[in-house]
Formats: C-alpha cells, structure tokens, sequence
C-alpha cells in the first residue's frame, strides 16, 4: 500500500508543475500581446518633463514610472460630433486624464509627429465611401505647443489622390510620405511624397507613384489601394504596402536632394521591386483580406 501511494504522489506533483507552467506561459505570452496592442496604440504619445518627484521614501520603480505623456487622437468627423484631433495630457502617477485642446480638421485619422515634437501633421481622409470620387484628400499642418498642448494650423494642401490614410516622415525630417487608399479605380491608389519647410508648413508634392493591377478578391481587390508608406531601419529602402494588388513594393536609393545622377527621391521604376538575397532581418506582413499573416 506504502509502495503504491508513493508512486501517485510524485505523478500529481509532475501534474501540478506542468499546469503551472502551462499557466505561466499563458501569462507571458498574454502580457506580450498587451504589451504589442499597447505599443500600436500609443504611436503618437511623447513624454513631456517628468512629474514632481515623489518622496525620498518612494522606490526606484515608481521614480522612473512617474511621467507626463501628451496624447494626440486623430478621429473621423463626418457624423458631426468630433472637431478633429483631440491632446490629452496623461499623468502615470496618478492615473490622471485631462483635456487639454483640439483642432479642427476633416477627418484626420492618421497623425504624424515631427522629430522635435513641434509640428503635426494629419491627413484628410477624403471623400469616403460616399463623396464625388473627383475629390481630393488633403495633408493638414499644425504648429504644435508642447507647454500648453495647443495645436495652430499652419496649412493645407491636396494629398494628389483620394482617401489617404497614412503619413510617414524621411529619416532626414525633409519630407513627408502618404499613402493615398483610394476607394474607387479613377485616380486609383498611390503615394505622394512632399517637401517640408523649416516652419513646419507642408508644400505640394514633388512625386506621386501609381500602382496598377488588382488582387483575387473582386470588389475588394479591383484596383490598388495604397496602405502604408515605411521606411526601413537604415533609411535606405520605402516599403508600400499596397492591399489592392496584393503587393509590398519596394523602392529603393532614396535621395533627399534629388539630382541627375539620383533620377529623383527613388530609384527608377524598373528597379521597383528590390530581389532580396538570404536577408538578415524578417518582415512581417498582415494579409488583411485574408486576415493571415506570411
């Protein structure tokens, strides 16, 4: 009976670590996840000064989590309850969410921040589903007031393409990328690129880069829908993604002072898509459409 007994015990035991383990990578993996959808969702949160100390007793850890965030939330603004972009002044020390100024805008729902944190730049999301496709989305500027919150508008001018819903700075600061989604065929999807001035305002584009063809989802796919505009880490190489040919185009030798020599911001067009030899780094790519990811 002894013998017996002390062989069920260690298999429970064997049983109550395996849980436990089990459970414990649940958590990690959870806290990773959380950590991941916390991170996409603060893309345009910055620090401001530090919050008053705390007390000579107070430890370490709450020293260094006690900081002030500027939040800035683009929004949609066709059913005619929101003005705009929103800053929010988030507090981690004491959990504290204040308002502190919009702006109006039509439809800014992807915002960009400057290196210095002075300037804003929103897109105009336009015309939608439902407005005149001969209509044109716009790239809005905004002086930004890192001590008061305040945004100014500075200026607007047209994205050169329909619904864009993108924005991404050069690595130089020189210049700001949209990508331009484009609900209907005509003028289809694109991206533009745009010159920036010292004092923040947005001039008109210097390039606009058309896609043809379309993807094996009909009504979805029918033409190019221009989605995001990224560069890589080194600055050299912009990747679009571009949902409506089930594509990421990759342009390359990116130039900041366009010349003869360089034939513009990027490389030619029949150098578009960039072979890769046995490549050092992964990238990771969400199929939408097909909610999978390669």
């Amino acid at each position: 009976m002894h013998t017996h007994q002390s062989g069920r015990i260690p298999a429970r035991h064997s049983d109550m670590q395996a849980a436990r383990q089990l459970q414990s990578k649940r958590r990690r993996a959870w806290s990773r996840g959380c950590a991941l959808m916390l991170s996409l969702a603060a893309a345009q949160v910055f620090a401001q000064a530090p919050a008053s100390a705390p007390s000579s007793s107070g430890s370490p850890d709450a020293l260094a989590n006690l900081e002030v965030y500027d939040l800035l939330i683009g929004t949609y603004t066709g059913s005619g309850k929101s003005e705009g972009i929103y800053v929010y002044r988030f507090n981690t020390g004491s959990g504290e969410l204040t308002r502190l100024a919009s702006a109006q805008t039509v439809n800014p729902s992807y915002l960009v921040v400057n290196r210095d944190r002075n300037y804003v730049y929103a897109v105009n999301e336009l015309p939608g589903d439902k407005g005149p496709a001969s209509q044109r989305g716009g790239i809005s500027a905004f002086r930004f007031d890192r001590a008061s919150g305040q945004l100014s508008f500075l200026n607007r001018v047209s994205s050169d393409g329909n619904d864009p819903c993108y924005l991404a700075l050069s690595p130089d600061g020189k210049y700001l990328l949209t990508a331009n989604y484009s609900v209907v065929a005509n003028p289809g999807g694109s991206f533009a690129v745009f010159p920036l001035a010292c004092d923040g305002h947005v001039g008109a584009s210097v390039l606009t880069v058309h896609h043809e063809g379309g993807g094996p989802v009909k009504g979805r796919q029918d033409n190019s829908h221009v989605h995001s505009t990224v560069f890589s880490p080194d600055g050299k190489y912009l990747f679009a993604q571009d949902l409506g040919v089930d594509k990421v185009y990759a342009y390359h030798r990116y130039t900041p002072d366009p010349s003869a020599t360089s034939r513009g911001l990027f490389g030619p067009t029949d150098a578009r898509y960039t072979p890769s030899p046995a490549p050092a780094r992964a990238i990771w790519c969400s199929t939408r459409a097909a909610n999978t990811r390669i």
